[in-house]
């Protein structure tokens, strides 16, 4: 069972590991019961999808528009303090978002702003602490301190919706942002126990030579851009999640709650994936069970896709939620193991934009091919555009797929 189970020695053995995977446990659930939040007070206030649609706007172009200059800022300062002060400013914001609340102002434009703020502000603190967690953690202990968060974000995507309903309709809106700030003051106390990270010799100006050095570097890494193709071979060309609803009416009767179970489908089995993540954590050679993870994931969507009964529909996309959390894991251990510590910082950043971009531009191309050929059409093609892609990253990439354990 250990070899199978989520390894949780980083929690056991590292205090301030420990004290920052909490942090972001309580950070996560108030960020999720926030998003909640903010969804249902702009409905309330305009009666507007479009303007609930918005708001994934706002959080979407800061991410992705600051992430490479807050990863270079990673890399230029001391992590630490950094994230100390990040942290406060999230309490500051998360605190606007409570007051708004409290009196009632339903002003979109202040809502968006404070959203807006929120993900600039993530933008920085993001890459810091994943990149912090290397001085905190040996090469061989990273696997599972990434799984561990994984397993902590899942956690919070399934809990903190449920939570912000129950706690809206019995306390109102305020409570989801308390929860929030609660959760950036724990973040807080977590940053201020960190030692003290000044920068690497090899540390960068901040500027845009800065970026383009380390766009540079993980592109000319073998390794470094095999890991990248395949995570974006998945997100930008196997994501279904745009063609639901019409896999859902075409197919399933087109009710709203089993729409609901598609997505809940995937992050039950993400949580499972995570408590499972012994599989791949000990694996020597991370490179190649990346790929095959790839290409499996790229079949569970072809499955999906062709799948005629609703339950087995969701199984196949329960196994994707998994078998995502498993390449995410492996892929954030090999960027995290091969890149130096001068740069890690902007490659926690390219991945915060993967992460963030990705299933964004995912979900276009899914839309787009889904409204020509249909959505089963749309979803199969995805599936096996993922199994090629990874193909061609195998036979292109050797580096990648015969990446033994040696640095981690």
């Amino acid at each position: 069972m250990q070899r199978i189970l989520i390894d949780i020695t980083p929690i056991r053995k590292s205090a301030p590991f420990r004290r920052l995977w909490v942090s972001s446990l309580i950070s996560g659930l108030g960020g999720q019961m926030s998003v909640f939040a903010v969804a249902f007070q702009v409905f309330n206030v305009s009666g507007s999808s479009l303007a609930v649609g918005a708001v994934g706007l706002f959080v979407a172009i800061p991410s992705i528009g600051f992430a490479m200059f807050g990863g270079t800022l990673a890399d230029a300062v001391d992590r630490r303090k950094l994230m100390i002060f990040v942290s406060l400013g999230q309490l500051f914001v998360a605190s606007g978002l409570c007051v708004q609340a409290a009196v009632g102002l339903e002003k979109l434009w202040i809502i968006y702003a404070l959203v807006g703020a929120q993900a600039t502000l993530g933008a920085f603190i993001v890459p810091a602490r994943r990149a912090f967690l290397r001085r905190l953690l040996s090469a061989d202990e990273m696997p599972a301190a990434l799984a561990l968060n994984l397993f902590s974000m899942h956690g919070a995507q399934i809990v903190g919706p449920a939570l912000g309903g129950f706690a809206v309709a019995a306390l109102g809106l305020k409570v989801c942002f308390m929860v929030q700030m609660l959760g950036f003051f724990a973040s807080f106390l977590a940053a201020l126990s960190l030692p003290t990270v000044p920068p690497d010799e090899a540390a960068p100006r901040i500027g845009i030579a800065a970026v383009v050095e380390a766009l540079k570097f993980l592109w000319q890494t073998p390794i470094l851009r095999g890991a990248f193709l395949a995570d974006l071979s998945m997100t930008v060309m196997g994501t279904p999640m745009a063609l639901f609803p019409a896999i859902n009416s075409e197919r399933f009767g087109g009710l709203p709650e089993t729409l609901g179970l598609f997505t809940t489908a995937i992050a039950l089995g993400g949580v499972v994936g995570t408590l499972c993540s012994g599989l791949v954590t000990g694996v020597a050679n991370k490179g190649r069970a990346l790929l095959f993870i790839c290409a499996l994931w790229g079949v569970l969507i072809v499955m999906f896709g062709v799948s005629a009964n609703l339950w087995i529909a969701l199984t196949f996309l329960a196994l994707a939620g998994a078998v995502d959390s498993l390449a995410v894991t492996l892929g954030q251990t090999i960027v995290q193991n091969s890149t130096p510590d001068a740069l890690r910082g902007r490659a926690s950043a390219a991945e915060h934009m993967v992460m963030m971009g990705g299933p964004q531009l995912g979900g276009a191309r899914a839309g787009l091919i889904g409204s020509w050929a249909g959505a089963t059409l749309g979803i199969v093609a995805g599936g096996l555009t993922t199994v090629g892609i990874v193909a061609i990253i195998f036979l292109t990439v050797p580096s990648l797929a015969e990446q033994a354990d040696n640095n981690g």
